[in-house]
């Protein structure tokens, strides 16, 4: 996992702990310098703040992941932490690969799997699933566009008109 990618999963999280309430600046580039396993001292340095002032930043943010996450969390096992969090996001899914949408870009890896899915079963089924806000429906668009542009691969399931007006409608 890549640090952007890590950074993402964070502000997921502290975004629907807190109300919608993101990471603010610092706290992204402390969380983005100490993934890549720089040192209080060196973020101080690189930033431009005083070295207590960056610990404290840190501090709080592991302590709220600690919170969110029901386990301890520091600069020294955050990599680990967020890998067994995406881990068990992912065995909580029913079947098949879940696939992170939430950046789209350099994703032609997942693009393939779900291209190679649809030639082995050619009406498989398809989930997508996350935290609002993250793509899922950017990701469907794009999986429609790429792999759907060869001809006719992909079809979409016809959907009954829900229109309350139309006698025709069954709900």
């Amino acid at each position: 996992m890549r640090g952007k990618e890590a950074l993402a999963i964070v502000d997921r999280l502290l975004q629907a702990a807190n109300h919608g309430q993101k990471l603010n600046d610092l706290q992204s580039a402390v969380f983005l310098e100490t993934w890549a396993e720089h040192s209080y001292s060196e973020i101080a340095q690189q930033l431009g703040y005083e070295y207590d002032y960056i610990k404290q930043v840190g501090s709080h943010l592991w302590r709220s992941l600690s919170q969110i996450l029901g386990e301890p969390v520091s600069k020294r096992n955050i990599q680990a932490v967020l890998r067994r969090y995406e881990q068990s996001q992912q065995a909580k899914q029913d079947d098949g690969v879940a696939i992170d949408f939430s950046r789209f870009d350099d994703r032609q890896e997942e693009l393939q799997t779900l291209e190679s899915s649809t030639i082995e079963d050619p009406y498989p089924l398809i989930g997508m699933f996350g935290l609002g806000g993250i793509g899922k429906a950017f990701g469907y668009i794009t999986f429609i566009i790429v792999v759907g542009s060869e001809g006719d691969k992909f079809q979409l399931p016809h959907l009954p008109d829900l229109n309350p007006h139309n006698p025709q409608t069954v709900v």
